[in-house]
């Protein structure tokens, strides 16, 4: 993380592969980690690089995950806080040992698990994001319309941005840097205005 820090091309976004909150059923999958030691890097993470923003992958519906083990997965993830979560049900892989195991979390459980998952993450989208709101950020532009005057990009932390900007000022093609004030946040993007180029 030291080297991602000190390189002017590294951005504060990092991917981290959860899978689980809970460590029996991180066991059973075979993972190599437990939550002590997700935490661990989590924390190092932060040292070096301030607040990034941390995205995880959440499996529900793991043969054997109980609604206790699924409670720990939802309060670890509240504990670490994400800035997004991608979340998916479990369903069986030919030629993998869970393959041979009973499928035994229904889907209509798999399902009221995944919502209650993805209520977490959009809290914590919006906790994390809430703070930006009247700074600027600098976005590289991916899609614009001139006829609507407006661009659309990612930002170091990977929000993305639509921002409407002045007719009259080149510069906003896609490709370019450009710093945006934040004005709002619609649980998807951010919203704001382009003040300059970078």
């Amino acid at each position: 993380f030291t080297t991602l820090a000190a390189s002017p091309r590294g951005c504060p976004h990092l991917h981290l592969p959860l899978q689980s909150g809970d460590d029996d059923v991180l066991q059973r999958m075979d993972r190599r980690y437990d939550t002590a030691r997700f935490r661990r890097v989590v924390d190092e993470a932060r040292a070096a690089l301030g607040n990034p923003a941390l995205a995880s992958d959440v499996m529900v519906g793991f043969p054997g995950e109980t609604t206790a083990a699924f409670d720990r997965t939802l309060a670890f993830c509240a504990e670490i806080g994400f800035a997004d979560l991608h979340i998916f049900a479990y369903s069986p892989r030919p030629g993998t040992r869970a393959a041979r195991w009973p499928d035994d979390v229904p889907p209509a459980e798999k399902a009221a698990r995944a919502r209650a998952l993805a209520d977490l993450r959009d809290s914590l989208w919006r906790e994390y994001h809430s703070h930006k709101l009247q700074t600027e950020a600098e976005v590289l532009i991916e899609q614009s319309d001139p006829e609507q005057a407006e661009v659309v990009g990612l930002s170091a932390d990977y929000l993305r941005v639509r921002a409407k900007v002045d007719r009259a000022r080149p510069g906003r093609e896609v490709g370019a840097l450009v710093r945006v004030r934040l004005e709002s946040l619609d649980g998807e993007a951010g919203y704001g205005q382009v003040v300059a180029n970078t």
